[in-house]
């Protein structure tokens, strides 16, 4: 018998002598006879690796469903920095000691979320909406229609290069009140509490630790605009005081030289 022709192509020879009852043969490892090339498999990563070509399609395409878990997550990021907004702008504007230790990281920080701000408008200009129960795909309509709402005007404000203030000589590198306007993204953190109340399990405990939080941050608030009045107005004071203290000074001196 010639032997299965599958151990043919596999490179196994066959043994004529080896024979059972059953009439078949014994296959035998020849380890001379290569397999067939065509057997090989053949890695293709071209045909696996996303080009950038690929990359820059998908985000022409792109529709953002507001019911799907990408967007609860990104809403969560962004809230991620306007809280950390609300509670570190303040502290470095009053107390500016803080950002003296590592002003480079305090920056830093800013220019990364200034980052996320402006993919944050991309994602509001491919935001989905129904339309007679149909989610509305179209690249076009869909930044027309952010354009329309007030969300847009939000986010342009938020994003407003204020930083240039700092190249005023009069307003030193760690005025960081010049970016409060970043605040105005405070309507995607309302919108993330909602969207957490109605997926969590617990609504009424996230309420009532979503009521205390923001009375710590309305407390922070409110300490750091105090203490930043009341040292404004005490610097006010002492240069008050040293301009008289001066200006006696001056006096005496000019009394004592005219009696000379």
């Amino acid at each position: 018998m010639s032997g299965c022709w599958k151990c043919k192509r596999a490179g196994v020879k066959f043994d004529p002598l080896d024979v059972e009852n059953t009439g078949e043969g014994t296959p035998v490892a020849n380890d001379d006879v290569k397999p067939n090339k065509e057997e090989a498999p053949e890695s293709c990563p071209e045909k696996n690796r996303i080009t950038c070509k690929y990359l820059i399609q998908q985000l022409r395409s792109l529709v953002i469903d507001t019911s799907k878990s990408g967007y609860y997550y990104w809403l969560g990021v962004v809230s991620a920095t306007v809280l950390y907004n609300a509670i570190v702008l303040p502290m470095r504007s009053a107390f500016t000691q803080f950002h003296e230790m590592c002003h480079i990281l305090w920056m830093f920080i800013d220019y990364v979320i200034d980052l996320v701000y402006l993919a944050d408008i991309f994602v509001g200009a491919r935001t989905g909406y129904l339309d007679q129960g149909l989610l509305v795909r179209d690249v076009m309509e869909l930044r027309k229609a952010y354009i329309k709402r007030r969300d847009f005007i939000w986010d342009i404000l938020a994003i407003i290069p204020t930083d240039l203030l700092y190249l005023i000589p009069s307003l030193h590198h760690y005025a960081a009140w010049v970016r409060l306007n970043r605040l105005f993204k405070i309507y995607r953190f309302f919108e993330f509490v909602d969207r957490t109340e109605t997926r969590t399990n617990r609504p009424n405990i996230f309420r009532i630790s979503n009521l205390t939080m923001n009375i710590m941050v309305l407390i922070h608030l409110n300490a750091c605009i105090y203490f930043g009045f009341s040292k404004a107005t005490v610097l006010t004071l002492l240069k008050d005081e040293n301009r008289r203290e001066c200006n006696d000074t001056a006096r005496i001196t000019l009394d004592k030289s005219i009696f000379v």
